[in-house]
């Protein structure tokens, strides 16, 4: 019921705020990029990474969606996606380096032509099928 998709839409939120912390960390680490908002915004690096994992996860939602059939899973990434191309539009274009921006670009739209080729919307479930999760 419409709980139900409430409860997996909030441990979704969780999940992306998550994998976005666990990014940032590795970027602070990895990258020495200082471990406050502003450096870590400011970061190309760590815009660019947040932009990849997003969309592999976001590929991941779609196959594994694919799989079972289950739209409401399909358009969280499909939502995840389209967190990822604003992003690239209004932080990533105004502030990367030339070299990181053409890499993300790259990559992410590598990425969005693999989801519309591997993992296409499920088709609605016919009245009385099995309820999706």
């Amino acid at each position: 019921g419409t709980g139900l998709t409430v409860a997996w839409a909030g441990v979704a939120g969780l999940g992306l705020l998550s994998l976005t912390a666990t990014v940032l960390r590795a970027v602070h680490h990895l990258g020495e990029v200082a471990w406050t908002g502003h450096a870590l915004f400011a970061s190309s690096a760590a815009q660019a990474a947040l932009a990849v994992a997003w969309t592999v996860l976001a590929l991941a939602a779609a196959v594994v969606a694919v799989r079972r059939r289950s739209r409401p899973l399909w358009f969280f990434g499909a939502t995840v996606l389209g967190l990822v191309v604003g992003k690239l539009l209004l932080v990533d274009l105004a502030q990367a380096q030339a070299l990181v921006r053409i890499g993300a670009f790259l990559i992410v739209g590598t990425l969005v032509l693999l989801i519309g080729y591997r993992a296409p919307l499920p088709p609605r479930r016919p009245e009385g099928g099995p309820a999706e999760a």
